[in-house]
């Protein structure tokens, strides 16, 4: 029912459109410029200019789904390369990372292994660890063996820069 009037609506304009139509080509051929060709508010002026609103609307339409096709299937494309290049940059991060880690444990190691070699050589000449003059553990009359004998490790202090979960 509701189809039906539409469609009688619809022929009932497209008639008046075509009527309008002659009506201004006759009068266009004619020489005559009066009635609805020239008044902008006429019924025939209105549908045109409705008409012509509605075809540059649809042409829009048309231009934008285009674009929005175009869009879809650029980013399509787009998006797997980007995501390809996040994994690669932080595969490579991790990887400077893990890298900047062992240099820093390789150096901590270096220089660790430096102040243990010049702690033991002054350990071996004779001295007490921390530089001061006493008497070192175990030089006493028993006739012990010559040289300094190491402390024992409860009374060995803890080197400031020497992580003892490490050790």
């Amino acid at each position: 029912d509701l189809l039906e009037k539409i469609f009688s609506e619809n022929e009932q304009f497209q008639r008046a459109r075509a009527s309008s139509i002659a009506a201004t080509n006759r009068n266009a051929a004619a020489g005559t410029v009066q009635g609805n060709a020239t008044n902008p508010n006429s019924p025939a002026s209105a549908s045109d200019s409705c008409i012509a609103m509605i075809e540059d609307a649809m042409d829009e339409m048309e231009q934008l789904t285009k674009h929005l096709k175009e869009g879809k299937d650029f980013y399509d494309v787009v998006i797997p390369k980007l995501e390809k290049l996040k994994q690669q940059v932080g595969d490579v991060s991790a990887r400077l990372t893990v890298e900047r880690c062992e240099y820093d444990d390789r150096t901590n190691r270096n220089r660790q292994e430096l102040e243990d070699a010049a702690f033991a050589k002054r350990m071996s000449e004779g001295g007490p660890p921390g530089g001061g003059g006493g008497g070192g553990v175990g030089g006493g009359g028993n006739g012990g063996g010559g040289g300094a004998q190491p402390r024992p490790a409860a009374q060995i202090p803890s080197h400031p820069n020497v992580d003892d979960e490490k050790v």
